[in-house]
């Protein structure tokens, strides 16, 4: 509420500072400088909203600045009111929700099927990226040659696949999709240690190392 009242009104404090209000009459580059670092109004929240009675406190102190800046003209009458009737109003909080969850219930199919679209899409675009790679462009199966797109799949050539997927799980776990895989490695630059191998090729090569 008070950023939203100073805004473009009030200009920070600091001599020679053209930016304007943020916290306690300074902008907010001077503002976290006197906090001492980068961040440490955050920091500095948390650990208030932390103090017993901090929200009493904190609401109090919000209805006094909402007076004073009512009474300087900075916050009109007419918003006043209506935060105090419409916002505060615990009906009207009560109503907000159910018109949420209502919308919610209404929208779910379509938005799950809209989710579901692009994320069929970016998996097919992270694939695409990672198999052109470390097939140079040629999207063929470096055994076979077979160029059927749909059957072309990504090996580890040093069967290190779910130790891969275990570094990348949070639970050390090697169910990890595809996606991760392929934008872990769009991120790291394409490193060597992969290539592109057909379904079968790939199925018959750990078939083999298994039998050893």
């Amino acid at each position: 509420m008070k950023q939203k009242a100073l805004r473009d009104t009030v200009k920070c404090k600091e001599i020679e500072c053209d930016s304007f209000y943020y916290a306690k009459g300074l902008c907010r580059r001077h503002y976290k400088m006197l906090l001492g670092k980068e961040g440490g109004y955050i920091k500095d929240y948390n650990r208030r909203k932390k103090t017993p009675g901090y929200k009493e406190m904190k609401k109090e102190s919000d209805n006094k600045y909402r007076e004073r800046l009512r009474g300087e003209g900075v916050l009109s009458k007419k918003q006043h009111d209506y935060y105090k009737t419409y916002i505060l109003n615990p009906k009207n909080v009560q109503k907000k929700k159910d018109l949420a969850e209502k919308y919610y219930k209404k929208t779910k199919e379509s938005r799950q099927e809209i989710n579901k679209s692009f994320q069929r899409r970016y998996r097919d675009e992270t694939k695409f990226k990672v198999l052109n790679n470390y097939s140079d462009g040629k999207l063929s199966c470096k055994n076979c040659g077979i160029d059927v797109y749909s059957v072309l799949s990504l090996d580890h050539i040093n069967n290190n696949g779910a130790e891969h997927k275990r570094r990348l799980s949070n639970t050390n776990s090697r169910k990890v999709s595809s996606t991760v895989v392929y934008n872990d490695l769009i991120k790291n630059g394409f490193p060597p240690g992969y290539q592109v191998l057909c379904f079968n090729c790939n199925y018959h090569k750990e078939f083999m190392r298994r039998c050893e």
